[in-house]
């Protein structure tokens, strides 16, 4: 019997075939330790907020046209509640990624309309294409969050 105490996890077990039994246990325990310290991290969206005079139903326009020209797709929209989201997915070597730009857009009183744009981004096994978890937001995205909401604020007040 050989005991093996890791940080989250103890374990006795009898060891086998000259070790190799210890050497899958180990890598089982690294991989469980990796999915659970993954599943505890939480991942803000980057932000972009202008507040303007400009009317809703035009900074909407400009939304869609603007999100479209950078290579997202339409995901959902509802131009009377003032909301999009679109999503871009490329991918690298390692991983596929997936970005996610959210626009709302608010009328707060009668004389300013409020643009809001959140950018998230999440990375996925590039062989399982379907399982993805959040990431930091790409540089890409939170460029593009900004650029949305300045481009489409018209005349920022804030």
């Amino acid at each position: 019997m050989v005991r093996l105490d890791y940080p989250l996890l103890r374990v006795t077990t009898q060891v086998r075939n000259g070790g190799s039994l210890m050497h899958n246990l180990h890598m089982t325990v690294c991989y469980a330790s990796i999915a659970v310290v993954a599943g505890c991290i939480s991942v803000a969206p980057h932000e972009a907020r202008i507040v303007s005079t400009i009317a809703p139903e035009t900074a909407y326009r400009c939304a869609l046209g603007l999100v479209d020209s950078l290579g997202y797709t339409l995901a959902s929209s509802d131009q009377k509640s003032g909301f999009l989201k679109a999503d871009r997915q490329y991918n690298d070597i390692f991983a596929v990624h997936r970005d996610q730009l959210t626009v709302t857009i608010l009328k707060p009183d009668s004389a300013h309309t409020e643009v809001h744009v959140s950018g998230s981004s999440e990375a996925g096994n590039y062989d399982t294409r379907d399982v993805l978890g959040p990431t930091a937001p790409s540089g890409q995205v939170a460029s593009d969050a900004s650029l949305v909401a300045a481009r489409c604020g018209g005349n920022a007040q804030s």
